[in-house]
């Protein structure tokens, strides 16, 4: 409340029997309206409730005698040279006036005065300031966007957008970058002032983080429009995603080279980021920290968690393939028919295997049989053998394989040569038998 003092000489200031509440500065653009709130209460013994009360407005001083011109408004009607509207009842102690169609001449101070029956005073100790800007030079108020503090994704806020509202028979037009359809109010603040608001209710999520929300309000005046307009950026929490794991070098390494592995993710506040080994008991600890680099001993498949305090997301499995020269290389015989035998080599290699090659020992040195993973030959005489594998990164061969000989095959066409060679055979020796004299018996002779 602001205090008066009294043109009867009947107190001073501060005043202790009638008490005024208005803005001590407002602001206005030119070709707009102005709503002042007004409120007052007197105790005064002179102040009769039967007599009728008198509002009146002074500019720049509450001297009427020394400054007639100063005298700008009577609620009664006779004085209105603003065509201002005292829209309070002042018999309900309001005094709340509206000035309409401003221009930058009533920049100035105005002072309130009650006269009711022998009861006269004027609130000159607190002064009410009125500064008009021009339309053309100076914008209007922008608007101010509220907005949660530590926001995070899945919470469900209201954003609020609201604007001064200096008269609130003509409000500001407020539009958004959220929903176009949300509803305006206009409110009344506990000083008497008014905003204009509109508010959503959104539920956040990772997409909203750098989100720009952009509220202007549109102030009508005499001959067109002025626009104000905030932005704020919304800064939302969330917990990790689209985490992936990278290796450098990529394809296959050499055992005994280092590898580096690499853990990326989306997240806010930023993650941390743990290394894991698969293997057949679970996963494995090996690392914490966005790189892993080791030296490569062996193959093995890893990924990266990355977790914040939301929540925790996993890369999928990262592949470290190993590359070798051929090793483990062995010969071996396959099951045969009749008198072949084949054998065949076996090798592991990364990259696989690209030739075989056969040899076979003998006292000359090693000589080389054929080429393929199978060497299949007619066995006449044993020996020994082995083979070669061979890839980009070098060779290994096999330990010698021993291939013995145990008698002479059959031929199955014999099977059809010896019995008819028997056959000739008794036959021949049948017939040398019956035509030879010395075995024949002797013929016997009739005798008369």
């Amino acid at each position: 409340f602001h205090h008066v003092s009294v043109f009867t000489g009947l107190a001073g200031c501060p005043s202790t029997f009638m008490f005024v509440n208005v803005p001590r500065q407002i602001e206005a653009l030119s070709g707009s309206c102005l709503q002042i709130p007004c409120s007052f209460n007197v105790t005064h013994s002179t102040y009769n409730n039967t007599n009728l009360i008198l509002g009146i407005w002074f500019k720049h001083t509450t001297n009427f005698d020394s400054n007639p011109n100063s005298l700008i408004f009577k609620s009664d009607g006779s004085v209105n040279k603003y065509s201002l509207n005292m829209i309070g009842n002042l018999n309900e102690e309001n005094c709340t006036t509206v000035f309409p169609g401003l221009n930058t001449s009533y920049t100035d101070t105005y002072y309130l005065r009650l006269e009711k029956g022998k009861f006269r005073a004027s609130a000159d100790c607190d002064p009410l300031h009125i500064t008009v800007k021009e339309m053309i030079q100076y914008s209007p108020w922008s608007p101010s966007i509220n907005v949660p503090s530590d926001l995070k994704e899945h919470q469900s806020v209201t954003v609020t957008c609201s604007a001064f509202t200096p008269c609130p028979h003509s409000p500001p037009e407020l539009t958004w970058t959220l929903q176009q359809d949300s509803l305006r109010q206009t409110e009344k603040n506990t000083d008497g002032t008014f905003t204009t608001k509109i508010q959503e209710n959104i539920t956040l999520s990772d997409t909203h983080d750098g989100y720009n929300i952009r509220c202007s309000a549109r102030y009508p005046v005499i001959g067109g429009i002025k626009t104000a307009e905030t932005e704020v950026t919304l800064s939302v929490s969330y917990a990790p995603r689209n985490t992936s794991a990278s290796i450098s070098p990529s394809g296959l390494v050499s055992a005994g080279s280092w590898v580096e592995l690499s853990c990326s993710s989306r997240a806010k506040p930023p993650p941390r980021f743990t290394w894991f080994r698969i293997s057949r008991d679970g996963d494995m600890n090996v690392s914490v920290g966005q790189i892993f680099s080791f030296n490569v001993t062996e193959g093995g498949e890893f990924h990266c968690v990355a977790t914040n305090h939301l929540g925790n997301d996993s890369s999928s499995r990262i592949c470290v393939t190993t590359e070798d020269a051929p090793k483990h290389t062995s010969a071996s015989i396959r099951p045969s028919v009749g008198s072949r035998v084949e054998l065949s080599c076996s090798s592991r290699a990364k990259p696989p295997v690209n030739g075989f090659t056969w040899f076979k020992n003998s006292s000359e040195g090693a000589i080389k049989l054929s080429v393929g993973q199978v060497h299949s030959f007619s066995a006449i005489e044993g020996g020994e053998y082995y083979c070669m594998a061979m890839n980009d990164l070098g060779n290994q061969t096999s330990p010698v394989i021993h291939v013995s000989v145990i008698g002479l095959p059959i031929n199955p066409l014999y099977w059809g040569i010896i019995p008819a060679g028997c056959i000739v055979f008794i036959c021949l020796f049948a017939g040398f038998w019956y035509f030879n004299p010395k075995y024949r018996a002797p013929k016997l002779t009739q005798v008369s």
